[in-house]
């Protein structure tokens, strides 16, 4: 979840049709993964790029849903903290791929970078090899 402060917003001028709130500091307190998205959109023959900050699977899964003639996810990046990836900071890196694993009472993410480095993160601990009922990919590049 990100957390914005109302003294950190920027009054929005009409180039955003006075629809979009502008912040100029943006809070993260959860110390999980998250992602930041890089989304192609194409409007009247031009194609922006916009990067999205994107805290949960499901939301990252809607987003890939989406895609469209004239919205394409470029790139994923995962975000994870000190915990997770073995350093000693929070590491941004490009996501290869993401796979769900279900077992009998519980569910994991698993996220393959590009480097190799596989993250898993979910309810309890839960064996890589041979132990889950099912195996779904949701995103993979």
């Amino acid at each position: 979840m990100f957390r914005t402060h109302k003294q950190a917003e920027v009054p929005s001028d009409e180039l955003y049709g006075g629809e979009a709130q502008l912040w100029s500091i943006v809070e993260h307190s959860l110390h999980g993964p998250w992602f930041y998205v890089s989304v192609l959109e194409g409007h009247s023959g031009q194609t922006l790029c916009t990067m999205l900050m994107v805290q949960e699977v499901p939301v990252l899964e809607a987003l890939l849903a989406q895609q469209s003639e004239t919205m394409k996810i470029e790139s994923v990046q995962l975000v994870t903290p000190s915990y997770l990836n073995n350093t000693n900071s929070w590491l941004m890196e490009e996501l290869s791929e993401l796979v769900q694993l279900r077992g009998a009472d519980s569910h994991c993410y698993q996220f393959l970078v590009e480097n190799g480095r596989r993250y898993v993160d979910g309810d309890g601990v839960m064996p890589l090899r041979g132990q889950w009922i099912s195996r779904r990919v949701i995103f993979q590049c």
